[in-house]
């Protein structure tokens, strides 16, 4: 009897590099034997984005291919994992064109809500409600960070490890600076370990230790990096840990959130395009070197500092000169119709920046 398994390998190959990112997931959950032919298949999936959020009891996992978006939880259960796809309105049709002869009424709301990568994909762990949309199976005696590794480790294996965009959030239900890795996040960082490295185009990283930031860091090589604010306390690092690196000097964009960035060589720094850095201490001879960079090249656009301690801020006007109005100077950059504008914001405020206009 001929089934769809029974199909020889090529034509299941061409059914499979046909399949969009929703079909995959179903694919894969099939049999061994379909889940090891996609994986080893070369599917032409547009750009995709991929958004991750850890916790104790549910891991989030949403990939996007366009405008075809898959939202799947894994969540701990006494006998098993609860798999719960999250159930996605379709994206309303176009409006007609209106006629040239008519006159222009006001815009009619969607009936659908319409679908944004702009916006957060996981907002306090929605993950931990499930709405009567949602479509939920139990896998008995399966473990939910196992599950979701799985299929992960499937997808990433399809997309080369190349991927548009990667965030990724490590939920915390009790948040403290002395937080100890739970066994999930250990385990979701082990996978972390022996992978990658991921290439994308942005990184967002939500995450609370040093220790984890850095397991995370190891594994992906952005273009564009942003460690996002979290509410606690901000936590001090090493800025050599970045500097470490491999794909350091390739970041063109960086943002580093919470962290409090330690003897900060601002040398290691001129390569950015576009940067916001919280540093522990700031003095003169930095100031100088970045103002330096900026009149030499056009490539930087605009550096934030956020430091703590200015130790001689009152010498500032002796390597700047005088100010044009009260913390501010403006810099004609050679060979340019460019000028570079440094302000500082009053004392208090604890910001200087540095923008080319």
């Amino acid at each position: 009897m001929l089934t769809f398994l029974n199909l020889p390998n090529e034509i299941l190959t061409k059914v499979v590099e046909e399949l969009d990112i929703s079909s995959i997931f179903i694919f894969r959950r099939v049999c061994h034997h379909l889940r090891n032919l996609i994986d080893d298949s070369k599917l032409s999936l547009r750009e995709t984005n991929i958004e991750i959020s850890v916790d104790d009891q549910v891991i989030g996992l949403s990939i996007s291919c366009g405008q075809d978006i898959v939202k799947i939880g894994y969540r701990t259960h006494e006998n098993g994992c609860v798999l719960i796809n999250k159930y996605l309105a379709p994206l309303p049709p176009p409006p007609p064109p209106l006629p040239l002869t008519s006159k222009l009424l006001p815009p009619v709301p969607p009936k659908f809500p319409i679908l944004s990568g702009r916006r957060p994909i996981f907002p306090n762990n929605p993950w931990l409600e499930i709405s009567k949309n949602d479509m939920t199976h139990l896998i008995e005696g399966a473990d939910f960070v196992e599950e979701c590794l799985k299929d992960l480790d499937g997808i990433l294996k399809i997309l080369r490890w190349r991927t548009n965009s990667f965030r990724f959030s490590l939920e915390y239900n009790h948040p403290s600076v002395d937080h100890l890795l739970s066994p999930v996040v250990s385990r979701f960082l082990e996978f972390f370990l022996k992978k990658g490295p991921l290439h994308m185009n942005f990184a967002s990283i939500s995450i609370l230790t040093p220790d984890e930031l850095l397991i995370v860091l190891r594994w992906i090589e952005p273009r564009k990096l942003h460690l996002n604010m979290r509410p606690f306390p901000r936590t001090k690092i090493q800025a050599t840990e970045f500097v470490k690196l491999g794909y350091w000097k390739q970041i063109e964009i960086f943002n580093s959130g919470s962290f409090v960035l330690t003897g900060v060589d601002f040398r290691d720094f001129l390569h950015f395009k576009n940067a916001i850095v919280a540093v522990e201490d700031v003095n003169c001879e930095d100031v100088k070197v970045l103002k330096e960079a900026f009149l030499r090249s056009t490539n930087v656009k605009q550096f934030n500092i956020v430091y703590e301690n200015f130790a001689d801020v009152l010498k500032l006007s002796e390597i700047l000169g005088k100010p044009v109005t009260t913390g501010r100077w403006l810099f004609l950059i050679p060979e340019s119709r460019l000028s570079l504008k440094i302000s500082m914001n009053p004392p208090n405020h604890h910001c200087l920046n540095f923008v080319t206009c």
